[in-house]
């Protein structure tokens, strides 16, 4: 029983190496295909995760952009009510000074009148 066992596995081995010797094996030309064909790949891979790259920075730049406008839009809003609101205030200092002057010229001449 080991005896066939071993012619066996004996055969089995010589098989595997008859196969293996018998097996082509590629020429240069067709490694240098493969490698070729592979790095076109590669490239190709590459090409596009740097397209995919190109286009989320210019959606993050066009969203920048719009987010820039917007806040110019509300700067200059809040310039704007701050322009009017000054100008409110001189407004109402100019018309309480003038009050004030008029009441001190009024008891001047009051003042002027009793002397």
């Amino acid at each position: 029983m080991r005896i066939l066992t071993i012619l066996s596995l004996t055969l089995i081995a010589t098989f595997i190496t008859a196969c293996e010797k018998e097996a082509p094996k590629p020429t240069l030309s067709e490694k240098a295909a493969t490698a070729a064909e592979n790095a076109g790949e590669k490239l190709e891979d590459m090409g596009e995760a740097a397209g995919e790259k190109l286009n989320k920075a210019k959606e993050v730049a066009e969203e920048a952009m719009e987010n820039a406008g917007e806040a110019t839009e509300k700067a200059m809003d809040k310039a704007e009510d701050m322009a009017e609101d000054a100008k409110d205030k001189a407004v109402e200092i100019s018309d309480a000074s003038k009050a004030k002057m008029t009441e001190a010229k009024n008891k001047a001449e009051e003042l002027l009148k009793k002397k």
